[in-house]
């Protein structure tokens, strides 16, 4: 289970963890959101996150976060900017998963991360092309 939530108000988002606001950002300052399929068919792993895309930081999201199910008000808008990536990821950063016991799991950690931390997947990325966003969501 997710540790945070997302809270969305009008055209502004937030982002709290362990209840205490870590970032806030309105949609204009969104500049990619990924829709990450993550998981490898020879593991046999799947899970869902979300990546929000801002200037100078990333917030990394379980499917599962508490909120996440509102991001669905801003996909019309972000389709229309060519904001909204789908994707499919083998893996995710050891740094990036959530902890089980003291061994990484494969799931997505709530977090912020960083900018330049989404270097450590852009290679990797793979649009997927013929699936829409509410397929993936």
């Amino acid at each position: 289970m997710s540790k945070g939530r997302i809270s969305i108000k009008e055209n502004e988002i937030s982002l709290f963890i362990k209840n205490k606001l870590k970032s806030s950002h309105s949609i204009s300052e969104l500049q990619k959101f990924y829709c990450l399929l993550v998981g490898s068919d020879i593991q046999g792993n799947d899970s869902t996150c979300y990546l929000l895309v801002y200037d100078s930081e990333i917030w990394l999201i379980p499917e599962i976060t508490t909120g996440s199910e509102d991001l669905r008000q801003w996909f019309n808008q972000l389709k229309k900017e060519d904001k909204i990536v789908i994707a499919s990821l083998d893996y995710l950063p050891f740094s990036w998963r959530s902890i089980m016991l003291v061994i990484p799991g494969l799931e997505a950690n709530l977090k912020v991360l960083n900018r330049s931390e989404i270097s450590k997947i852009e290679a990797d990325i793979s649009p997927i092309n013929n699936m829409t966003i509410e397929e993936a969501f």
